[in-house]
Parts: structure tokens; sequence; C-alpha cells
């Protein structure tokens, strides 16, 4: 068993691309994996959001660095969408909490970076989560009631805590593969990823890799 840490954010775009990427690569990996996502929100709640669409320096990045592996694996992807400012991800985050105890957390978090990506949904409104939420099978009541109490702040709050703390991200995706392999940033092809699940299983190697993703102060290398 292949244990895959992967922290992230829902409106991280590398992220999105590099998930695409992986998924398949292990679809196609002959092993048993799992990954679990840890977040890390690119804009905490009460920070000023950025208004990504209109930035020409991100814009740039973007075409550079994921033009590629969207045309390939994410070709109807809007990258940047049009959903200005970014949204606060805090919320999403919670919901992901709600899917995963009905065992739908990824289909959930499928939906949601659909929605965004590919509807240009704001995916910081309540009223637009519970819908993509129902449109998995969710129950959109309990989903909109969890949010309003703040059932799962608290939880959501710990991860990212715990995940600063212990991973210490500088930008993401931060994808840590079994116990030798860390990749910040990046989003890279579906037979690099085999090869880094390969080179997991080997004891004797240790990798990590830096590449282009989301920080604190915009995206960079």
């Amino acid at each position: 068993m292949i244990n895959i840490q992967f922290i992230t954010d829902f409106t991280c775009p590398y992220c999105y691309v590099a998930r695409a990427s992986l998924l398949k690569a292990v679809s196609e990996f002959d092993g048993e994996v799992e990954i679990k996502y840890l977040p890390y929100e690119g804009t905490p709640v009460g920070e000023l959001q950025a208004d990504v669409y209109h930035d020409p320096v991100r814009r740039q990045q973007y075409r550079k660095y994921l033009s590629k592996l969207c045309r390939e694996l994410l070709p109807d992807a809007k990258i940047p969408p049009r959903v200005v400012p970014r949204p606060y991800t805090r919320l999403a985050f919670e919901g992901r909490c709600f899917a995963e105890d009905a065992g739908k957390g990824d289909a959930y978090t499928q939906r949601v970076l659909d929605g965004y990506y590919k509807e240009e949904l704001d995916i910081g409104q309540p009223d637009i989560l519970s819908q993509l939420a129902g449109e998995v099978g969710l129950d959109e009541v309990e989903f909109r009631t969890a949010l309003e109490r703040g059932t799962y702040t608290r939880i959501v709050e710990q991860l990212e805590a715990d995940t600063i703390a212990e991973v210490r991200p500088e930008k993401i995706p931060v994808i840590l593969i079994g116990d030798n392999i860390r990749l910040d940033g990046g989003a890279y092809s579906v037979e690099r990823y085999k090869k880094y699940l390969e080179q997991a299983q080997d004891d004797q190697i240790k990798l990590a890799i830096s590449g282009a993703g989301c920080g604190d102060n915009g995206c960079g290398i």
C-alpha cells in the first residue's frame, strides 16, 4: 500500500490539474494506493481575496505550466475561471468533511472542482455548495444545516493547523508519496506520476522536487 498525502485548495489550478493527472496514474498503476486530501486555504477567511481572472502574471504562469496537461486531461477547464474575486474555500472544505462522513468525499470533491473550473461557479457560496452536494447524492438540507451550524469548522481548522505544522507547505500542491517522495508545487504528466509511484516502493530512493504552484503571495516556482 502506498499512502499519499495531497495538500490542496479547491481554487489552486495546479492542484486541480495535478489531481487529474495523479488519479489517472493511480488508475493505471499496478499496486494499491490510498490518497488523503488535506486542506490548505489559498485565501484564509477574512483576508483580501485576489482577482485571479484579471491577473496577467498568473495567466502567463498558467499557460506556461498547465496548458499542455489541460488539453490532454481537462479540455473543458477554464483556467483561470471567471469568478471574481477568488472564493474563500473554508466552507467547501467543511462540505468535504460532511461528504466523507457520508462516503462521498471523492465524488463531492470532483463535483466542486468541476463546478469551479468548468462551470465557473462561485464555490464560496453555501447555496452553490449545497446544490453541488445534492447532485452527488448528499442531502442538501442536512448539508446546508451543517455549514450554517459550523459542524465541521473546528475539524477543518485543526486539519489545516496540523498540516501547516507538520508539512510546512510554502506552495501547493504538496504531494507526499509514501515516506520518501515530496513534491512541492507542480503538475506533472501521468507517466511521471507513475514513475514516482514506482519509486515510492524503493526505500533507497529519496526525492524532493519543487515546481510551480500557488503560495501566499500568488503563483511562483
